[in-house]
């Protein structure tokens, strides 16, 4: 029985103390009673909780971007094996190898935290490489454990890297029983490149993902900036980082604003926000609001109907519930307007496609679905992450300075840890080389020692090695004694001398750390860097044409005026003179392209990217050009191939790539074009500029083939719906189209065989036939020959040659009045004297001061300046114009118009 306690009091009327502490009771039957003040309870049990789910659960680590889970599945896919290169294995034996060793908590949280860092509309730069359904931007939920499969992802890698070289701490797991890392290494900056999202207690976490380009550069002007700052030597002496004089101004000279997975438009201004700049006041205070929304453009139907397209979203917005959720509201009458709605995306991409009635206007449509839908929505930036284990918001230039401070100790470390391998390394080969100068001696002590021990202690006390070296010389096997291994072990110590000095001066430098810094990123920025998704929208005009708007995108040639005009970058609006607000208008993806020149390039490989300025192809050059047109961003550029399928593509839509240098992305993964099939020619139609419709009006679309048909369509009947394949020409199934080129109606048609024959006629021979014709013949052809090039020859221009290639790489110029003027199908003229063997590859019209492309059959590349080709008659061979090798060949001959 418990023993009686005295009458406890509290402070009150009745006078009475209050309890202090715990007071134990005897055991009974209930087991052991405490007797405690329950607010004091209640605060400490709720404390411990909160700081459990804060450290433990929902906030990154500042230093590497990661939450304890996720962490934690990484270093068991990575203590496991599962490298990028390595086979794929369960999901459920990672998960269960990461609840029994480091994470006991449920296994679903565990298999979802995996999930989300294998999705690419999650993550901007996965971590982990999953085979299977790991869900769908619909909403799907990932396939039970059990059925798919992982392995770490390359920038994983990157963040692991250098673990086993102390290069963090590393704590007991929970059982004690074995020991994981408290942070990563991470050469990347994931926390601001991949963001983070969490609900902790008492407060949240919302960091929006980024471009890695970007932050790069950002980073290294941040540390530019500290190296040049007076006493950053001395204080890095103490390995304490300056902080950087660098105000957000300066770093969003790099960083233009979020770059979500997902892509879709941001908006940087925003009245509700004071000052006006949302994304300026969000890195600047580490707090915000961005407003985000789908990108979208109109298409032209059927009818005189319209069609709203939406290509992307806004992050973490479900693709299913908004379509249910438009579907809804235009049964409830909430939205007009509307007749059909369907989904159209597939492996190239999201669209989803909304018809809209003739008689409305789809501008208002598209205002009225931005108002009631999450096609509009608003990003809340909370940047709270853990700084040396407490939470802290952080603003973009402390987020990235946490960062360099956390790599500048890694290192350190990383330092360390080699130079003790290089200096023991070192140590070990100066005793082998030793050994082999006395080598005999060293023989016959080992022949006459009575055991391994007695030998070992021979080679310390006689010839003053150390245990270790004289470890290493009895464990050298006897092919160490040839000359060649001698000099290897002697390249090997000198290597690991050098080393040791550079590394040495490195940590007596800590301000050299810095320069490491900077090239580890750039390098990381070179093998994952791409383009951004999200497109920054910086101020807003009014009174585009048909009552359109006009917005400033960051980092376009035309957004700087445009910003001026408003009043510069401050964010301020003049008095009385509000800037129109992202919510007053429908944008569309038409006004965030300004109307700028471009080459747009497709490569041999398939692949299509734009740059803005001419290209330089040399022999350097990985993949050779198949077609290279000047166009303007406004445009659409249409690509036709061998089958005569064609596809139109949106050029403000292509990546800013330069396809030469391996860059670009595949046509057949953002259309329908097949990825099987050849370029046979491309060229850029504005389509504002096109009587749509009309199969008789100029411009035109002529197309030639191998069999010597050739065939005229108006550009006004080309589909203008980006990505959908059409027919351009009706083939037979032995022939192929070799040329597709864009004339305005006045021009010459020119034809060239393989044979070297030759035939100009004019275009009006051709009628204007519908798309699947298949044309009519242009030139008769001899036996075993086929043509191999279209030109479009316009006789205004006096400049313009002939320019003719052969497969042994040579070329010439003609003057374009040696070929005469014939008609249609006649057999044409001799064009050019070939080598034995040698057949004609290509033909073109240039003028003497524009670049050819001479491309071969093994992607092999030069580009040539017309003029510098000798001006020859018709039946003459040419010049060499690109050296062969082997069984290489000249392919074709690309013209760049500067």
């Amino acid at each position: 029985m418990a023993k009686k306690q005295p009458p406890s009091t509290r402070n009150g009327n009745d006078g009475r103390v209050p309890v202090q502490g715990v007071i134990e009771l005897e055991d009974n039957r209930f087991g052991r009673i405490r007797r405690t003040d329950i607010n004091q309870e209640m605060q400490t049990s709720y404390l411990s909780y909160a700081m459990s789910v804060i450290v433990s659960r929902a906030l990154p680590d500042a230093r590497d971007g990661l939450k304890p889970v996720q962490r934690r599945i990484l270093y068991v896919m990575y203590d496991t094996g599962l490298r990028p290169d390595a086979p794929y294995r369960k999901s459920a034996r990672i998960v269960g190898d990461v609840l029994g060793k480091y994470h006991p908590h449920g296994d679903q949280s565990v298999y979802d935290a995996m999930a989300r860092m294998a999705q690419d509309f999650s993550m901007r730069y996965p971590l982990v490489d999953g085979q299977g359904n790991f869900g769908s931007v619909d909403g799907d939920p990932p396939a039970a454990m059990r059925y798919t499969e992982a392995r770490l992802s390359q920038p994983a890698m990157d963040l692991l890297g250098d673990l086993e070289k102390n290069t963090v701490d590393f704590t007991d797991n929970y059982d004690g029983t074995t020991r994981e890392p408290t942070v990563l290494p991470a050469a990347l900056p994931n926390l601001i490149l991949n963001g983070a999202t969490g609900i902790a207690v008492g407060m949240a976490t919302s960091i929006p993902p980024h471009n890695l380009n970007e932050i790069v550069d950002a980073i290294a002007f941040i540390i530019d900036r500290i190296a040049a700052k007076r006493g950053a030597a001395k204080q890095l002496q103490q390995w304490l980082l300056p902080e950087a004089e660098v105000d957000v101004d300066e770093l969003m000279q790099f960083v233009k604003g979020p770059d979500f997975p997902t892509g879709g438009i941001a908006f940087r201004y925003d009245d509700r926000v004071e000052g006006g700049d949302a994304i300026k006041s969000a890195y600047a205070t580490g707090r915000g609001k961005i407003t985000v929304q789908a990108k979208v453009h109109f298409e032209e139907g059927t009818r005189g109907r319209n069609h709203i397209v939406i290509t992307e979203l806004p992050y973490a917005v479900n693709k299913s519930a908004l379509i249910e959720r438009i579907a809804d509201l235009v049964r409830d009458d909430k939205i007009t307007g509307i007749t059909d709605i369907h989904d159209e995306s597939d492996r190239r991409g999201m669209r989803i496609v909304i018809d809209i009635n003739k008689n409305d206007d789809p501008r208002q449509v598209l205002s009225a679905l931005y108002k009631h839908t999450a096609m509009r929505t608003s990003f809340g930036v909370i940047m709270l992450a853990l700084v040396n284990g407490e939470p802290r918001i952080l603003p973009l230039r402390r987020m990235l300075q946490v960062f360099i401070e956390h790599r500048l100790l890694v290192i350190k470390r990383r330092s360390e840890f080699d130079l003790d391998e290089a200096k023991r390394r070192a140590h070990i080969l100066e005793g082998l080389v030793k050994a082999l100068d006395i080598i005999d001696q060293i023989i016959r002590l080992i022949r006459t020692s009575r055991d391994t021990e007695a030998a070992r202690r021979g080679l310390i006390q006689r010839f003053q090695f150390s245990e270790v070296q004289a470890q290493a010389i009895l464990d050298m096997p006897l092919r160490r004694l040839t000359q060649l291994d001698r000099k290897r072990l002697e390249e090997e110590l000198a290597e690991k001398r050098k080393l040791i000095k550079y590394l040495e001066d490195l940590l007596k430098n800590p301000i050299k750390i810095l320069g490491v810094i900077k090239e580890e990123l750039q390098a990381l920025k070179d093998k994952y860097g791409d383009s951004r998704r999200t497109t920054i929208v910086g101020r807003i005009e009014e009174g585009s044409k048909a009552g359109g708007q006009k917005a400033g995108t960051e980092g376009r040639r035309s957004t700087g005026s445009r910003q001026q005009a408003a009043g510069g970058t401050s964010g301020k609006a003049a008095p009385g003179n509000r800037q129109p607000a992202p919510r007053d208008f429908p944008l569309t993806a038409h006004e965030l392209i300004g109307d700028e020149a471009a080459y747009v390039i497709i490569g041999q490989n398939g692949k299509i990217g734009r740059v803005s300025a001419p290209p330089r192809v040399t022999g350097a050059a990985e993949v050779a050009p198949a077609a290279i047109i000047r166009a303007y961003t406004k445009e659409m550029v249409y690509v036709i191939g061998a089958s005569g399928k064609g596809v139109a593509l949106n050029v403000g839509a292509l990546p800013q790539e330069d396809v030469t240098r391996g860059q670009g992305v595949s046509l057949s993964a953002i259309s329908a074009f097949p990825p099987d099939d050849g370029v046979a020619g491309a060229f850029a139609v504005d389509r504002a500029a096109v009587q749509k419709g009309d199969d008789e009006a100029g411009p035109y679309l002529v197309c030639a083939t191998a069999n010597g048909m050739v065939k005229r369509s108006a550009a006004g009947i080309l589909p203008g719906v980006p990505g959908q394949v059409f027919t351009a020409i009706g083939i037979a199934e032995d022939d192929s189209v070799i040329g597709a080129r864009l004339a305005q109606g006045h021009e010459d048609l020119m034809l060239f065989t393989q044979q070297g024959m030759a035939i100009r006629f004019r275009q009006d021979e051709v009628r204007p036939m519908g798309l699947p014709a298949a044309g009519v013949i242009g030139i008769k052809l001899g036996a075993g020959d086929i043509v191999t090039s279209l030109a479009v020859v316009d006789k205004a221009n006096k400049a313009m040659e002939v320019v003719i290639g052969s497969t042994d790489g040579r070329a010439k110029r003609v003057a374009l009045k040696e070929y005469p003027v014939q008609g249609r199908a006649g057999k044409g003229v001799l064009t050019a004297k070939l080598a034995k063997d040698a057949t004609v590859a290509d033909a073109v019209i240039a003028a003497p001061d524009d670049t050819i492309i001479y491309a071969t059959f093994k992607n092999n590349a030069k580009s040539l300046k017309a003029k510098n080709l000798t001006r020859r008659g018709r039946p003459a061979g040419g010049d060499q114009a690109i050296a062969l090798s082997g069984s290489d060949y000249l392919m074709r001959m690309v013209v760049v118009h500067e």
